[in-house]
């Protein structure tokens, strides 16, 4: 009698923890879903999941969305506040786009129309040429804070140019962009710049970011502009500290880290190699302060400030 009671509580014991774990690992272990675990459900696109969430959800991009599955429009997609969209554990969440065409406004992720504060992590994006990653324009998001933090940014093909991570017009915030990686971007072509991380101002409203711990750029690819800060205002907290950008020691990489038009811009403890062009003003890193360009030459160049 107390064995087979032994069994039963046994069994109970496991029907528990079995409905306490299976919902968890529903959760992490399907792939090419966008998951939204406060509602227990998925969906096909990232779209899709943004239109039912709520303030505060988190959405978990499980494996690999493709095509339009993986895009974010800003004239359709409003995103909540406190919305997060995250990579679920134990799979890299990707967003792989290879064609223009289905880049809504040449960029896959244009997190614009945000209600309040968003946090984009841990994600890949393969973006195809001409074609922007994550995009947020400030006449839209009205300075509403937004964080990206360790994402892995890839061109979609050897010979596609790129940018990575693009803030235009942008004002209050914060904004925080950290450890990410954007591998490489190219050079100049068609709708955008070839530039690793841009922080644009609107010249007129302050704003305080920080661009921290990033690696933008690898050895053997060009990328054309490694961090690009333009028209901060006075008034701005503008921090670039701690990255590392690699030109490649490609003749299209053109500038390390460019601050133009700006004040309230403090740039210190990053390193700049492997820019090779000679021609262009900001070949390096270009000195805010006094807008004289540096010119490293072919060799590896540390600077701190």
């Amino acid at each position: 009698m107390m064995k087979r009671r032994r069994i039963v509580k046994l069994a109970l014991t496991a029907s528990v923890a079995g409905s306490l774990l299976v919902p968890a690992l529903v959760y992490t272990q399907v792939t090419g879903q966008v998951l939204n675990p406060r509602l227990r459900q998925s969906y096909p696109s990232l779209s899709a999941a943004v239109a039912a969430a709520a303030a505060n959800d988190t959405l978990l991009v499980s494996g690999t969305l493709s095509g339009t599955n993986a895009i974010l429009d800003s004239a359709t997609d409003t995103l909540p506040a406190g919305l997060k969209i995250v990579a679920g554990r134990g799979l890299r969440g990707t967003l792989r786009v290879t064609s223009q065409a289905n880049c809504v406004g040449n960029v896959i992720l244009n997190v614009s129309n945000r209600q309040g504060p968003v946090l984009i992590q841990g994600l890949t994006l393969v973006v195809p040429d001409e074609c922007t990653g994550i995009y947020s324009d400030g006449a839209v998001s009205n300075g509403a804070p937004l964080t990206v933090r360790g994402v892995l940014i890839q061109r979609a093909a050897a010979t596609a140019s790129i940018n990575g991570i693009f803030l235009y017009d942008e004002f209050d915030g914060p904004f925080l962009i950290e450890q990410n990686v954007i591998q490489s971007t190219g050079t100049t072509g068609g709708f955008v710049d070839g530039t690793g991380i841009l922080v644009d101002g609107d010249g007129a409203n302050p704003i305080t970011a920080t661009v921290r711990g990033n690696r933008v750029g690898q050895a053997g690819a060009t990328t054309e502009d490694g961090i690009y800060i333009e028209d901060v205002p006075t008034g701005s907290d503008v921090v670039v500290e701690r990255n590392i950008v690699d030109g490649g020691n490609q003749s299209g990489s053109l500038a390390g880290i460019w601050v133009d038009d700006s004040d309230g811009v403090i740039v210190r403890r990053n390193t700049v190699r492997n820019i090779v062009a000679t021609a262009a003003a900001g070949d390096g890193v270009w000195d805010f302060r006094s807008r004289i360009p540096q010119h490293p030459g072919a060799a590896e160049r540390h600077r701190e400030q």
